[in-house]
């Protein structure tokens, strides 16, 4: 069974933190300190729960009234391959499209493109950014 839990801004997030650390600082090799920072603190968190135990998370980051940024997308490795990440996005999106948020925009790590093209992004351009050692692109979606 599947079951979303939204930590609002403020609030603890303790699994999606436990996901997180496991992804990017365990398995990327992201320092602790690079992965949380002062927008987790204003930011709403979703986790993604399977038969009760926490899978996958992400973030919204609002920009301004018309754009916001969605980020800190994880699945934990064993889960991978199951649908949990496009679980994610599109629960993220949901909540957007919601509050009536036009744009959307996502720094995606260059090997997970293609899986959000599929979910309706678009690269904005193929110029490379570098978050510490590893590349993304600046991806756009519009409701």
């Amino acid at each position: 069974m599947i079951e979303y839990k939204w930590s609002e801004a403020g609030e603890p997030y303790t699994d999606c933190d436990a996901i997180r650390k496991e992804v990017f600082c365990d398995e990327q090799k992201y320092p602790v300190e690079a992965e949380f920072d002062e927008l987790d603190k204003i930011s709403p968190h979703l986790t993604v729960y399977k038969d009760g135990v926490p899978v996958g998370t992400g973030r919204i980051v609002y920009v301004d009234k018309n754009c916001c940024h969605i980020g800190r997308i994880a699945v934990k490795k064993e889960r991978r391959g199951e649908g949990i990440g496009r679980l994610v996005v599109e629960e993220l999106l949901r909540r957007i499209k919601e509050e009536n948020i036009p744009t959307v925009t996502i720094e995606a790590q260059t090997h997970a493109a293609p899986f959000y093209e599929k979910l309706g992004f678009k690269i904005v351009s193929r110029d490379i950014i570098y978050d510490l050692h590893i590349p993304h692109y600046k991806m756009i979606f519009n409701f």
